[in-house]
């Protein structure tokens, strides 16, 4: 009876000795943001109308030259300036049904990058003051969207760790490395269509800009030491 006793005590000292899993801790955490546009690009033509073809042209050449100028002055370089060759033909109107020769035509279309949007608005009010020149078309775009998206991943993944950190402290453990990061969730979409500008002009466009929504989140199993 003695020695079945002994032998007992023996076999609990070893299992709380000898524990079968170190354990685990899992967590959830997200992080989203609102990507707003960063360059924007302008379409415009510059149109002129004489008696003479010759007339015309040398009118959208000089207005191109000056409009130049002035943007370069705000920031755009030449090299974010694009020119169309220039178009020219008859110019009519219809009156009373019958079609009226009105003179000689000459447009020239441009396409103009804009990458300091801070100086977009005094680019809108230099075009404005050029009764020959109207803009068609503003589009805005995010230059490094995917840097952007990989950024909110890693502040996700950074706040799972300091989450369980924080739990794992509070229990008096270590943690460990992770051991199962699982993207439970990404969500990239427009998330709103805004009016960023606006020209006085009622001739002009009246920009605005989509911005993107992005969220991710995570799950994240970290060992306990």
């Amino acid at each position: 009876m003695k020695m079945l006793t002994q032998i007992c005590f023996v076999a609990v000292t070893s299992f709380i000795a000898f524990p079968l899993f170190a354990g685990s801790i899992t967590v959830t955490a997200s992080s989203e943001a609102e990507i707003v546009p960063d360059t924007a690009t302008l379409s415009l033509q510059v149109r002129a109308v004489e008696k003479r073809t010759n007339f015309a042209r040398d009118n959208v050449s000089r207005t191109f030259d000056r409009l130049t100028i002035a943007l370069r002055q705000l920031g755009v370089s030449i090299n974010d300036i694009e020119q169309s060759n220039i178009k020219q033909g008859d110019e009519f109107s219809y009156i009373n049904g019958k079609r009226v020769l009105n003179g000689q035509f000459a447009s020239m279309d441009l396409t103009i990058d804009v990458n300091k949007l801070g100086n977009l608005q005094k680019i809108y009010d230099q075009i404005a003051t050029y009764d020959d020149v109207t803009l068609n078309n503003t589009k805005f775009k995010i230059v490094n969207q995917q840097a952007q998206e990989d950024n909110q991943l890693v502040l996700a993944l950074q706040k799972a760790k300091h989450k369980a950190q924080i739990m794992a402290k509070t229990y008096q453990q270590n943690l460990g490395s992770a051991i199962s990061i699982v993207e439970i969730n990404s969500q990239v979409m427009p998330f709103m269509q805004a009016r960023m500008m606006s020209v006085e002009s009622d001739s002009q466009a009246q920009p605005g800009y989509e911005s993107v929504q992005v969220k991710v989140q995570v799950q994240v199993e970290f060992n306990l030491n």
